[in-house]
């Protein structure tokens, strides 16, 4: 397991992380159901074809903004519900191809 600087969430660095590292392709955790083949909305042809084009920044829609949103919200909800402080790490996680970026953690639970 490899733990790589986190650029700013959702910024071209981040984006160009999760898509290759040292010259290899990399698939973001959130991807890994494409790959699976249970991803109703994309396949694996499309995220192939994805992953050959250059990272491109978009804009992001209304279910990435609401989840942008609404995520710290419910990070301090379950902070308070569980007695717990939850802190969002600084890294990303590489293991092999695949990579993920933590919401939050408390010691060795994971916030997703």
């Amino acid at each position: 397991m490899e733990y790589l600087e986190k650029p700013q969430h959702g910024s071209l660095q981040w984006l160009e992380l999760r898509h290759k590292h040292n010259g290899k392709t990399i698939v973001g955790a959130s991807e890994v159901s494409a790959v699976m083949g249970v991803n109703k909305y994309k396949n694996i042809i499309d995220l192939a074809i994805e992953k050959l084009q250059p990272v491109q920044l978009r804009e992001q829609n209304d279910a990435m903004k609401r989840g942008t949103f609404l995520e710290q919200g419910l990070l301090d909800y379950a902070s308070d519900e569980l007695g717990v402080t939850i802190a969002t790490p600084a890294v990303m996680y590489l293991n092999g191809r695949i990579i993920s970026t933590l919401d939050g953690l408390a010691g060795h639970q994971v916030f997703e």
